[in-house]
């Protein structure tokens, strides 16, 4: 294991409980009260705690250099999947964008 050490660790355990118990509210709080929240702080309510999550135990277990790797070969890989798929024309999945969605990243839509 080369993340953090001893004191660090423990505290980087209890933001990430802390992330779960946010992201785990988020995700029930607008099946009781789906209109107390727009659609974008729900969406980011459901997007980043999991991200958090995954770069603080990411970073805790295979350190920041490792962590960082993972991310740009996800993107990497990723980004050329979807990018053959757009150019190709064979669908890697369903495709759903909405005209509202204007940036894109190389030729897919993000």
């Amino acid at each position: 294991m080369t993340g953090l050490p001893g004191k660090h660790a423990r505290a980087s355990e209890i933001v990430i409980w802390i992330f779960i118990a946010v992201y785990a509210a988020a995700s029930l709080f607008p099946s009781f009260f789906p209109t107390a929240f727009s659609m974008s702080v729900q969406l980011g309510l459901v997007v980043f705690p999991p991200l958090a999550i995954a770069i603080i135990h990411g970073a805790l277990r295979y350190g920041i250099a490792g962590i960082v790797a993972f991310m740009i070969l996800c993107f990497g890989i990723s980004n050329t999947f979807e990018n053959l798929g757009v150019l190709s024309g064979f669908r890697l999945g369903i495709i759903i964008t909405p005209k509202s969605w204007a940036r894109s990243c190389f030729r897919c839509r993000c």
